[in-house]
């Protein structure tokens, strides 16, 4: 009878260990063995539609195993195979598809199920929003943006300016007027502005953040001027000003940001 209960006992202890583990001990066992360390480094920034490179390795050779490069996907975030790697370290290299933030690892499997992994590396991929489109997410998000949005032309000493924002009215430099306030964390790294005065007046610019001392950029009468800054992902404040001894200047503007979504917003 007892050797009946010892039996018994053994095989709902072994039964309990394939339920819990999904394998016997001499499978988890050989998963363990072939447990490597991994890494992966990818590039953090890159243009949208650009090449994406980084360096992989293992610390030492999963026999029986393969490597994947794998890359997160979907609102579920499942990790997919996009390509299986050859040796124990080596180098990646491939295309992203567009504006975002990519997130990438590498997989160690063995018979089909994951015995080591790499901790994700994070790639943010960047392209270009217009001001226009800054300007009527920042409307819509309820910001302050006195700043007029809309395209237009107008002359600019011997040539034709085409701008997608003016503003009318302001300051006497250097007392600043504010054109757009956006007050929520951005996804932008850089911004380039042209500006320019009407016929008579000097025009000034600035661009304030939190981590980042402000840029000021001014332009003559009859030129087109230019101010390009870094953005350190936080809200900031666009100001402009006007000629020093004429009240009442008007500024118009175009620019260019560089974001990682298409609003120039964080998530």
């Amino acid at each position: 009878m007892n050797h009946k209960i010892l039996t018994v006992v053994a095989t709902v202890v072994l039964a309990a260990t394939v339920a819990l583990t999904g394998s016997e001990p001499a499978s988890a066992a050989r998963l363990a063995k072939v447990r490597p360390a991994v890494t992966l480094t990818m590039t953090r920034s890159v243009t949208a539609g650009a090449m994406v490179n980084g360096t992989y390795s293992a610390e030492r050779d999963p026999r029986g195993a393969a490597l994947f490069l794998q890359q997160q996907e979907g609102t579920r975030k499942v990790w997919r195979n996009i390509r299986k790697l050859r040796g124990v370290h080596g180098e990646v290299s491939l295309r992203n598809t567009g504006l975002g933030i990519w997130k990438y690892r590498v997989a160690v499997l063995y018979r089909r199920r994951l015995a080591a992994s790499s901790r994700p590396s994070w790639v943010y991929a960047y392209g270009n929003v217009s001001l226009l489109t800054i300007c009527d997410v920042a409307s819509n998000e309820g910001f302050s943006v006195p700043l007029g949005c809309g395209a237009g032309d107008v002359q600019v000493g011997n040539m034709v300016y085409a701008y997608t924002g003016s503003q009318s009215y302001l300051d006497s430099y250097p007392t600043w007027d504010q054109s757009i306030s956006f007050s929520a964390p951005s996804s932008c790294r850089s911004a380039t502005f042209t500006f320019a005065g009407d016929s008579n007046d000097v025009v000034y610019m600035q661009m304030v953040q939190e981590s980042l001392n402000a840029v000021t950029a001014s332009t003559p009468v009859g030129v087109v001027g230019t101010m390009s800054v870094p953005l350190d992902g936080h809200p900031w404040i666009l100001n402009v000003s006007g000629d020093p001894n004429n009240w009442g200047a008007t500024i118009y503007m175009n620019g260019t940001f560089q974001c990682y979504t298409a609003t120039g917003l964080q998530g």
